[in-house]
Protein backbone atom coordinates (compact mmCIF):
# COMPACT_ATOMS: atom_id res chain seq x y z
CA UNK A 1 0.00 0.00 0.00
CA UNK A 2 1.28 3.22 -0.81
CA UNK A 3 1.52 6.26 1.13
CA UNK A 4 -0.86 9.18 0.63
CA UNK A 5 0.94 12.54 -0.74
CA UNK A 6 -0.81 15.55 0.70
CA UNK A 7 -0.16 18.17 -2.16
CA UNK A 8 0.21 21.90 -0.89
CA UNK A 9 -2.32 24.31 -2.62
CA UNK A 10 -2.69 28.52 -2.50
CA UNK A 11 -2.90 29.87 0.38
CA UNK A 12 -1.76 26.53 2.41
CA UNK A 13 2.13 26.65 4.13
CA UNK A 14 4.54 25.25 1.54
CA UNK A 15 5.69 21.62 2.52
CA UNK A 16 9.15 22.24 3.83
CA UNK A 17 12.64 20.53 1.87
CA UNK A 18 16.18 20.39 1.95
CA UNK A 19 17.83 19.56 -1.30
CA UNK A 20 21.78 19.63 -2.46
CA UNK A 21 21.88 22.59 -4.47
CA UNK A 22 24.86 24.98 -6.45
CA UNK A 23 24.79 27.11 -3.27
CA UNK A 24 25.08 24.13 -0.91
CA UNK A 25 21.96 22.49 0.92
CA UNK A 26 18.86 24.71 0.28
CA UNK A 27 16.23 24.63 2.90
CA UNK A 28 13.44 26.32 2.02
CA UNK A 29 12.08 27.07 5.62
CA UNK A 30 15.27 29.07 5.79
CA UNK A 31 13.76 31.87 4.19
CA UNK A 32 10.92 32.34 6.28
CA UNK A 33 10.56 35.83 8.12
CA UNK A 34 13.34 36.82 5.50
CA UNK A 35 12.17 36.36 2.07
CA UNK A 36 9.71 35.77 -0.42
CA UNK A 37 10.61 32.88 -2.28
CA UNK A 38 10.50 31.80 -6.06
CA UNK A 39 10.73 27.89 -6.81
CA UNK A 40 10.80 26.98 -10.25
CA UNK A 41 10.46 23.40 -11.24
CA UNK A 42 12.11 22.83 -14.52
CA UNK A 43 10.64 19.99 -16.29
CA UNK A 44 14.19 18.34 -16.91
CA UNK A 45 17.98 19.90 -16.90
CA UNK A 46 17.88 19.42 -20.63
CA UNK A 47 14.49 20.95 -21.21
CA UNK A 48 15.33 23.71 -23.91
CA UNK A 49 11.84 25.61 -22.72
CA UNK A 50 12.62 25.39 -19.39
CA UNK A 51 16.04 26.42 -19.96
CA UNK A 52 15.30 29.38 -21.46
CA UNK A 53 12.82 30.15 -18.62
CA UNK A 54 15.89 29.54 -16.33
CA UNK A 55 18.41 32.41 -18.42
CA UNK A 56 15.13 34.75 -17.82
CA UNK A 57 14.75 33.82 -14.18
CA UNK A 58 18.52 35.21 -14.21
CA UNK A 59 18.57 37.94 -16.14
CA UNK A 60 15.78 39.34 -13.72
CA UNK A 61 17.47 38.18 -10.85
CA UNK A 62 18.86 40.90 -9.48
CA UNK A 63 14.46 42.98 -9.57
CA UNK A 64 13.78 40.07 -8.12
CA UNK A 65 16.18 40.30 -5.09
CA UNK A 66 14.91 43.92 -5.57
CA UNK A 67 11.22 43.37 -4.80
CA UNK A 68 12.37 40.85 -1.67
CA UNK A 69 12.29 37.38 -3.93
CA UNK A 70 14.90 34.81 -3.60
CA UNK A 71 15.19 32.00 -6.88
CA UNK A 72 15.56 28.80 -6.43
CA UNK A 73 15.38 26.51 -9.08
CA UNK A 74 14.82 22.31 -9.15
CA UNK A 75 15.14 19.94 -11.58
CA UNK A 76 14.20 16.14 -11.84
CA UNK A 77 17.54 15.34 -11.69
CA UNK A 78 21.29 14.33 -10.43
CA UNK A 79 23.06 17.38 -8.74
CA UNK A 80 26.02 16.95 -10.82
CA UNK A 81 23.40 17.74 -14.01
CA UNK A 82 22.12 21.30 -12.00
CA UNK A 83 25.96 22.14 -11.59
CA UNK A 84 26.72 22.13 -15.41
CA UNK A 85 23.20 23.85 -16.01
CA UNK A 86 24.75 26.95 -13.21
CA UNK A 87 28.23 26.48 -15.14
CA UNK A 88 26.86 27.08 -18.20
CA UNK A 89 24.59 29.57 -18.15
CA UNK A 90 26.42 31.31 -15.01
CA UNK A 91 23.20 31.38 -12.90
CA UNK A 92 23.38 33.30 -9.54
CA UNK A 93 20.71 31.45 -7.39
CA UNK A 94 21.09 28.18 -6.14
CA UNK A 95 19.64 25.11 -8.68
CA UNK A 96 19.05 21.67 -6.44
CA UNK A 97 18.40 18.23 -8.66
CA UNK A 98 15.57 16.12 -7.15
CA UNK A 99 15.90 12.67 -8.65
CA UNK A 100 13.37 10.78 -6.87
CA UNK A 101 10.85 14.10 -7.44
CA UNK A 102 10.18 14.12 -3.78
CA UNK A 103 9.69 18.21 -3.96
CA UNK A 104 7.82 17.86 -7.33
CA UNK A 105 5.36 15.22 -5.90
CA UNK A 106 4.74 17.91 -3.05
CA UNK A 107 3.75 20.64 -4.89
CA UNK A 108 1.76 18.73 -6.90
CA UNK A 109 4.07 18.20 -10.39
CA UNK A 110 3.35 15.22 -11.01
CA UNK A 111 3.43 13.48 -14.06
CA UNK A 112 0.45 14.27 -17.24
CA UNK A 113 -1.00 10.86 -17.93
CA UNK A 114 2.13 8.89 -16.73
CA UNK A 115 4.72 10.57 -19.75
CA UNK A 116 4.94 14.15 -19.43
CA UNK A 117 6.63 15.89 -16.57
CA UNK A 118 4.97 19.05 -14.96
CA UNK A 119 6.99 22.17 -14.51
CA UNK A 120 5.87 25.11 -12.84
CA UNK A 121 6.15 28.19 -10.58
CA UNK A 122 5.38 28.45 -7.12
CA UNK A 123 5.54 31.68 -4.93
CA UNK A 124 5.67 31.52 -1.20
CA UNK A 125 5.22 34.63 0.97
CA UNK A 126 7.58 35.85 3.74
CA UNK A 127 5.68 33.07 5.78
CA UNK A 128 6.48 30.53 3.67
CA UNK A 129 2.69 30.20 2.35
CA UNK A 130 2.16 29.46 -1.07
CA UNK A 131 0.57 32.83 -2.90
CA UNK A 132 1.12 32.11 -6.29
CA UNK A 133 1.10 28.61 -8.48
CA UNK A 134 1.55 28.10 -12.30
CA UNK A 135 2.03 24.21 -13.00
CA UNK A 136 1.82 23.63 -16.46
CA UNK A 137 1.94 20.14 -18.63
CA UNK A 138 3.76 22.13 -21.28
CA UNK A 139 6.73 24.28 -20.38
CA UNK A 140 5.62 27.13 -22.31
CA UNK A 141 3.50 27.27 -19.39
CA UNK A 142 5.49 27.08 -16.18
CA UNK A 143 6.69 30.86 -16.48
CA UNK A 144 4.35 33.64 -16.80
CA UNK A 145 6.41 36.62 -16.46
CA UNK A 146 3.69 39.02 -16.35
CA UNK A 147 1.48 37.23 -13.65
CA UNK A 148 4.20 36.42 -12.14
CA UNK A 149 5.03 40.14 -11.01
CA UNK A 150 2.17 41.07 -10.12
CA UNK A 151 1.64 37.92 -7.55
CA UNK A 152 5.24 39.66 -6.24
CA UNK A 153 3.75 43.32 -6.59
CA UNK A 154 0.77 42.14 -4.66
CA UNK A 155 2.85 40.63 -1.61
CA UNK A 156 4.91 43.82 -1.74
CA UNK A 157 1.46 45.66 -0.89
CA UNK A 158 0.64 43.54 1.52
CA UNK A 159 4.02 43.53 3.53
Amino acid sequence: MSATIEVVQEGEVAPQFELESSKGLVKVASYRGQKNVLLYFMREFNCMVCRNHVKELARLYPELQAQGVEVIVIGGGEQKVAERLVETFKLPFAVAGDKDRAVYHRYGLEKAMGVLQRSGSILLDRQGVVRYMQRATLPTGSLDKAELQTAIARLNKQG
